[in-house]
């Protein structure tokens, strides 16, 4: 297997970072605005709409790794990754429209069509997440490169973010405007968005040809891409055996958990709680991509002048603090909800930027225990984890809301629905990440040892004699 070490020219770190808007933009409409969609628009109970996502996300128990053993195991002249990535654009474009289209088929038939639909999404989401995902730990190895990339990528994420919270709400607002019905709105406002995922992931799609490593062992991969079901069972049991794979398991459902209860009922806390308009939360989410951004510069910079455990884990601290401050305090005006998003929002930009980068770093282990490059099927079972914690995290938002009664119709909410709103949005998630700060304390991989690791493996790929030593732990 190649080894690629080497600093990245701009145009790639821009190309790779523009594929994440096509990841960031249908995962966040998804994420933010679909449950407020199906109460609010279509008229579906909360609890309902919540497990609809849930039933969605955990489909992805079957594509994850399936479509992660795929792409690492594919033979195209046209490489492992990038195929899946192009084959998926076109579908998840006319998905992603077709969910914020509001039908009438009575209550049952409303229900499976939208369960139908968020299962076709999140096929086609993960035809292309998994491959492109899998392609940051290929187009450099380098321990520092792969933070500036992610960092980059991040930086997409936000703009992302940016877009499609502020974007929505503009787009809705000057539609009603003139005179289009608020659900035909949404509709129009999923459709522009949907054409920019298209359009940014066709441009880095084009951009990325040529980085994925070509592997040197065809035959072992081509004899054991033929085994069928067993070899990706086989596979993904020995990846389920490993310490490290299990840690970031665990550090990523957490995160994803705490943050995706927060992100389901974010929308609510402006919306019921604080009574923010259209054009007020459009101006909220400007504000926050522009803290993000600025946030994501500092973290990279602190990473590559420290350790990654490090700013992860003073990141998640701080926003624990935070959240259990502003959960006895409340969020009462706009400008109380910026200062809280201020404080808290380093824990995200490090999670998006050095997190990402704690997983491809695990791939060098994984090369030096098996022999084989396995990013898709690391990717897969990482990823899948993530789901699961976003499809629970939507469900438990959807039970709580339904649990405080929450009605999508009514003009006045009661105290109760508004202190669920503050539970979701601030102790919850605080909980949960207490369990995340643990998994990064015990997160193996450090620049020493990885740096070690990976001059053991460059010499065990040439056949060469080498030395396990100061990297035991990881093995």
């Amino acid at each position: 297997m190649g080894n690629k070490i080497e600093k990245l020219p701009f145009k790639l770190r821009f190309g790779y970072g523009l594929g994440q808007m096509s990841d960031s933009i249908p995962y966040n409409l998804y994420g933010t605005y679909f449950l407020f969609f199906l109460t609010n628009v279509v008229g579906i109970p909360a609890a309902i709409g919540g497990t609809i996502s849930m039933i969605a996300l955990f489909w992805d128990a079957v594509t994850d790794p399936v479509v992660g053993y795929l792409s690492d195991n594919s033979r195209s002249k046209y490489g492992r990754r990038r195929p899946y990535m192009l084959v998926s654009l076109f579908p998840l474009f006319l998905i992603t429209i077709l969910m914020f289209v509001a039908v009438d088929f009575g209550s049952t038939g409303n229900v499976v069509y939208y369960i139908f639909l968020a299962l076709v999404f999140r096929t086609f989401y993960t035809g292309y997440v998994i491959p492109y995902f899998s392609l940051g730990a290929e187009i450099t190895q380098d321990y520092d490169e792969r933070v500036t990339i992610q960092c980059i990528s991040a930086y997409f994420v936000y703009i992302a973010v940016w877009v499609i919270t502020a974007g929505p709400m503009v787009i809705i607002d000057f539609a009603t405007a003139r005179g289009v019905s608020y659900s035909h709105a949404w509709t129009i406002a999923a459709a522009v968005f949907s054409l920019v995922t298209l359009f940014c992931g066709l441009i880095s799609w084009r951009i990325l040809r040529g980085t994925e490593m070509v592997d040197k062992r065809d035959d072992l991969c081509r004899n054991e891409s033929g085994k069928g079901l067993m070899t990706v069972m086989k596979t993904y049991a020995t990846l389920l055996k490993d310490k490290i794979c299990i840690y970031v398991i665990l550090l990523r459902l957490t995160y994803i958990f705490a943050g995706g209860i927060a992100s389901a009922a974010f929308v609510y806390l402006m919306s019921v709680n604080l009574g923010l308009s259209e054009a007020k939360q459009a101006l909220y989410w400007t504000l926050y991509s522009a803290i993000y951004i600025v946030d994501i510069a500092i973290c990279n910079f602190i990473s590559n002048k420290t350790e990654k455990k490090f700013i992860m884990g003073a990141t998640v601290i701080l926003g624990i603090l935070v959240s259990i401050i502003f959960y006895v305090h409340g969020i009462n005006s706009f400008n109380e909800l910026i200062v809280f998003t201020f404080l808290h929002s380093f824990s995200a930009a490090a999670f998006w930027s050095v997190g990402a980068t704690m997983l491809y770093d695990y791939n060098e282990v994984v090369e030096f225990k098996t022999g084989k490059r396995q990013e898709g099927a690391v990717s897969g079972v990482i990823l899948f984890a993530q789901k699961i914690g976003s499809a629970v995290s939507v469900w438990v938002s959807g039970m709580v809301l339904s649990a405080v009664g929450y009605d999508g119709t009514a003009e006045i909410h009661s105290e109760a629905v508004k202190q669920g709103i503050l539970f979701l949005n601030t102790l919850a998630p605080a909980l949960v990440s207490i369990l995340s700060v643990i998994c990064i304390l015990i997160y193996p991989i450090n620049r020493k040892n990885f740096s070690l690791l990976r001059k053991a493996l460059a010499l065990k790929n040439e056949g060469k004699e080498y030395t396990t030593e100061g990297f035991e732990k990881l093995l």
